[in-house]
């Protein structure tokens, strides 16, 4: 069985990188989702190099757009690198910065804003920036009606319907005035890519769809989970949420909360109900070969090499960067 080794850098005290990190050959980009501001360190994590981003509402403006949408929480926000240009998606539009200067921005059609909020996060391949979308059904569509998970490509050419992969999910449930809802506890697609390898699951079964980007070849991989899912509503959030007990149906509780796949082959999941504290699961796309490790943090960002990042706060609400080396 292979070892991890595990290191924590600790991050400057002013930061939180609360909504994303991004690696590129030169530096680690953080997101901190309460300023808006992406800040660049150096590979050692130790001194900041830069801050991209600003307040307003145009060109690598990041809070406009929850102030024009007169909303009072911060907008998404994500960002992810390729080489050593940084993307950054608020819902809105992206915006790219190579080498520390701002080259341009790719607004998003009013065609796929809808439901953009449900988004998990974006990543970029060969073909364009990806951008995953959870959407619900119509109202009028019957309850158990799937909805569907969307993986958008954009990228500097104008937008192409063709450009959208589509996986249905599970049934979006609904209150009784018809709107389609999910609870915390149930479950919802989850996906991530690496280069131009796909995987989708719908967070309730044990089987993941594999998807070559490029050649649109789907594949289905069934891991051998543990049969663990989330705890089942009570009948008294059911009914804060406006749901009659009696109308209740076949609800789909959720087994696995995300997925991050490694370069390597290694596909990790978080359990929705881990059986211990920090449990993390480890499937292999290729050869099969499923893991239980147990860790205090779960892997948001793989580098080329397959070492992995993720963050830590610890007791004292200090933030470090963590780095996963299989050996």
């Amino acid at each position: 069985m292979e070892r991890l080794q595990i290191a924590t850098i600790p991050f400057p005290d002013d930061f939180d990188p609360s909504s994303g990190i991004a690696v590129t050959k030169s530096v680690v980009a953080g997101l901190d989702l309460r300023s808006g501001f992406i800040s660049l360190f150096d590979t050692t994590m130790r001194a900041v190099v830069g801050k991209q981003g600003r307040t307003g509402n145009g060109p690598q403006e990041f809070l406009g757009y929850a102030q024009s949408e007169g909303l009072r929480t911060p907008p998404v926000l994500w960002i992810d690198a390729r080489h050593d240009t940084i993307a950054a998606f608020d819902g809105r539009q992206i915006h790219l910065w190579a080498s520390g200067r701002a080259i341009g921005n790719w607004a998003l059609p009013l065609s796929v804003r809808s439901g953009i909020r449900q988004t998990s996060a974006i990543r970029w391949t060969s073909n364009g920036i990806i951008i995953g979308v959870n959407r619900p059904p119509g109202r009028d569509e019957d309850s158990d009606a799937p909805g569907r998970l969307e993986l958008l490509t954009l990228n500097d050419r104008p937008f192409d319907e063709k450009a959208i992969e589509r996986f249905p999910t599970l049934a979006w449930p609904r209150t009784s005035r018809g709107f389609p809802m999910r609870l915390a506890a149930e479950a919802a697609a989850v996906w991530d890519i690496t280069g131009d390898c796909a995987v989708v699951a719908d967070g309730h079964t044990n089987r993941f769809i594999v998807t070559d980007l490029r050649s649109r070849l789907r594949d289905t991989v069934v891991a051998p989970l543990p049969d663990v899912f989330a705890k089942e509503p009570s009948a008294d959030e059911y009914l804060r949420l406006g749901i009659p007990v009696g109308e209740i149906k076949t609800r789909y509780l959720a087994r696995i909360r995300g997925i991050a796949i490694a370069p390597t082959g290694w596909l990790w999941i978080r359990p929705a109900a881990p059986r211990a504290a920090g449990e993390v699961w480890r499937f292999h796309l290729r050869t099969g070969q499923f893991l239980v490790d147990t860790m205090r943090y779960f892997p948001v960002r793989f580098d080329s090499l397959g070492s992995g990042f993720s963050t830590h706060v610890d007791d004292n609400g200090g933030t470090s960067l963590v780095l996963f080396s299989q050996k």
